[in-house]
């Protein structure tokens, strides 16, 4: 392939001579052994052509053959016969590229065929370098360049860190004359399946060749934020040994190797010899692997957030960089939290296999099953069993545990379910009150620093965590109560309370409801008003987290989700009317029972918005019908709002309060929290 002296970095015409005098000796046995390196690696010299009346310099590409004599021969890699051995041009050089730097050489050539060049080699030559970083070979990398509605479509040829250099096409070629080197572009740099780089660019350099018309650029921006910035960042560790990150560049194909300074769930930072920097700002890596000690790997999808020209040393042959993970599978992510987890504090334990037995002991002699909870699900407990062994023992990607343990004695323990599409329960909160008396603490920390790590990942779906409490605790009260109260904003964090109690079926069989009332399946229409009552009556996040919006998705996904790890789940949407007019609408929940231990998630859910005529007797034989749908003679009944049930003369055990926090407004819920809790935490 011809190359003009303009199109290419790797020679510049009138500088040359003065590079030269700045360059060292290097020995024949050396250039021997860089040849055929290049042979190895199916990699090209530069042959350089002048003319001797114009002084126009050409070039053209060509392959070293094996090299182990005084001679060396090299194939022309363009297929036509070269221009310049017919055109008047002299041979004036050859430039060896090797890494970011160049050997030049000038033989005695024996033979210029139209085929390829032989030449002696000397005894000695002269090394220069052209460029800071080393430019690399890119394959079937497409490239969109915007710049104020011009649109160039191009390829990448090849790639630094601090520049690239692409061909346009020549059907874009016509557009160049709009195009202003003197301003900005957007590229835009993608395969046949992912987007691998978008951002701003100037252009440094533009040529035209026989073949094709070619623009260096040079990306603007060292920094790259993926998301919103936040006062309450991850927590980055510096482990020993460090862990290394494994990739191959997704512009080059070439695997790279590289220590990390510090990690976090959220991403890790590393450092580059300079002059061989291969992370872009911005770039984007399909699949990096993270290696603890070659042991344990973790795969992740990244993105270069941020390029510092000196590394932490402070000197200028080190760049340091941030990766940000994008996402990772709900395994793979807690392969790396469990690590890391484990690395900041030794007893705690996150997602580990867990003694069952000692598990259960721990929640009896914690008081988190007490006598009446135990009696609800004691007829169950061999399934309950089988359904914890899955939860704890097998893999889940629904499930995580958080477990405070020393000695093989649990002090402290909190779960979290993924229970609707995109919102997360946390539940089973327990801590021993004889021993360690701060593991509640931590484990709560845990969950709240495991949040802060995971909330971003689109595989965990988690923009909305909620749990539920009793308001007469008064230690969830203050956390999760006192939050909301914090935040002040129920877009950001709401509280609603429920009533709730145990119906019992006592008639055995279905109940048909008496005209004009009548079950109906929950359209799109009673959504809509069950929207608007809501946010008169409340304003807060209830319809949002459990899917109760009229454009909300279907739980496929997630039933799907429960399927694939032996969970059962399900759910149904039921309408009570009179006549025409919307009365409440029912959402029954379904899952393993023992799921929750208080069986939320194995509930009905009755939702009243107009509690005129409707008697306790109706609702009672609206429960009554759906009773088979769970193959129970009990079932708990949460009730909204929980004034429906005074006003009905309903007798219930207790109420409950829904929390629940929009991943938004973790700053604030995190500033709460460390104001009421960090002292004891420290």
């Amino acid at each position: 392939m011809l190359i003009d002296a303009t199109t290419t970095d790797l020679e510049r015409a009138g500088t040359l001579g003065e590079v030269i005098r700045e360059g060292r000796r290097i020995n024949k046995p050396y250039l021997v052994n860089a040849l055929n390196y290049l042979n190895f690696s199916n990699k090209f010299i530069i042959v350089n052509f002048r003319h001797p009346e114009t002084g126009r310099t050409v070039s053209h590409r060509a392959r070293p053959s094996q090299c182990c004599n005084d001679t060396f021969e090299c194939q022309w890699t363009h297929p036509e016969k070269p221009a310049h051995l017919t055109a008047g041009y002299e041979f004036r050089e050859i430039l060896v590229p090797i890494g970011q730097e160049l050997i030049l050489i000038r033989p005695r050539v024996e033979i210029l065929g139209e085929k390829h060049i032989r030449c002696d080699i000397p005894e000695s030559c002269i090394e220069i370098s052209t460029r800071k970083v080393e430019r690399v070979p890119c394959r079937s990398i497409q490239v969109r360049l915007n710049q104020e509605g011009t649109i160039l479509v191009g390829r990448l040829l090849d790639f630094s860190a601090i520049a690239f250099r692409i061909a346009i096409d020549p059907e874009s070629a016509s557009f160049l004359q709009a195009f202003n080197p003197e301003n900005l572009a957007d590229a835009l740099l993608f395969d046949r399946v992912n987007i691998l780089y978008s951002g701003k660019c100037r252009v440094i350099r533009q040529a035209s060749g026989p073949d094709a018309n070619f623009l260096i650029l040079e990306p603007v921006d060292t920094t790259r934020g993926l998301f919103d910035g936040k006062e309450f960042r991850n927590t980055r560790l510096k482990l020993d040994p460090a862990p290394a990150i494994v990739f191959r560049h997704p512009f080059t194909g070439r695997q790279h190797f590289l220590k990390t300074t510090d990690v976090s769930g959220g991403g890790f930072c590393v450092e580059e010899v300079a002059d061989q920097a291969s992370l872009l700002p911005g770039m984007r890596i399909p699949e990096l692997e993270l290696h603890f000690a070659n042991q344990l790997k973790a795969t992740c999808k990244v993105q270069v957030i941020y390029r510092n020209p000196k590394g932490q040393d402070g000197s200028d042959d080190t760049v340091k960089c941030g990766l940000a993970v994008i996402d990772m599978t709900p395994d793979e992510h807690a392969k790396l939290l469990s690590m890391l987890y484990l690395a900041q504090n030794d007893k705690s334990y996150f997602c580990g296999a867990v003694d069952l037995d000692t598990l259960w002991r721990f929640f009896f002699e914690t008081g988190f099953i007490y006598p009446d909870k135990y009696r609800l699900f004691q007829k169950n407990k061999e399934s309950i069993k089988q359904t914890y062994k899955k939860l704890y023992i097998e893999t889940s990607e629904i499930a995580r545990h958080f477990v405070y343990q020393d000695k093989g004695s649990i002090h402290g323990h909190v779960a979290m379910l993924r229970f609707y599409n995109n919102a997360c329960l946390i539940h089973h909160h327990a801590a021993s009150k004889t021993s360690h008396k701060r593991a509640g603490l931590v484990v709560l920390n845990q969950i709240g620093r495991f949040i802060n790590d995971s909330h971003r990942l689109r595989s965990l779906h988690m923009q909305f965590v909620f749990c539920y409490y009793r308001p007469e605790n008064r230690f969830p009260a203050r956390v999760f109560g006192g939050s909301a109260r914090s935040i002040n904003d129920r877009q950001g964090c709401s509280t609603d309370t429920f009533a709730y109690y145990h119906f019992r079926n006592s008639i055995g069989t279905r109940t048909e409801l008496a005209a004009p009332w009548q079950l109906v399946k929950t359209d799109k229409d009673d959504l809509l008003q069950l929207e608007q009552q809501y946010r008169y009556r409340s304003g807060g996040l209830m319809l949002k987290a459990l899917n109760l919006e009229p454009e909300a998705e279907h739980l496929g996904s997630l039933v799907a989700a429960y399927t694939h790890n032996g969970f059962m789940r399900g759910r149904y949407l039921v309408s009570l009317k009179r006549g025409q007019t919307l009365k409440a609408i029912f959402m029954l929940n379904i899952a393993d029972v023992g799921l929750n231990l208080s069986d939320l998630t194995n509930s009905i859910t009755a939702i009243i918005l107009d509690g005129k005529d409707l008697t306790k007797e109706i609702l009672h034989d609206v429960l009554a019908t759906q009773m088979e749908v769970y193959a129970q003679d009990e079932i708990p009944v949460l009730l909204y709002p929980q004034s429906f049930a005074a006003d009905a003369g309903l007798t219930t055990q207790k109420d409950y309060v829904l929390w629940i926090l929009n991943m938004r407004y973790t700053d604030p819920y995190f500033k709460y929290m460390h104001r009421i809790l960090g002292r004891f935490l420290s």
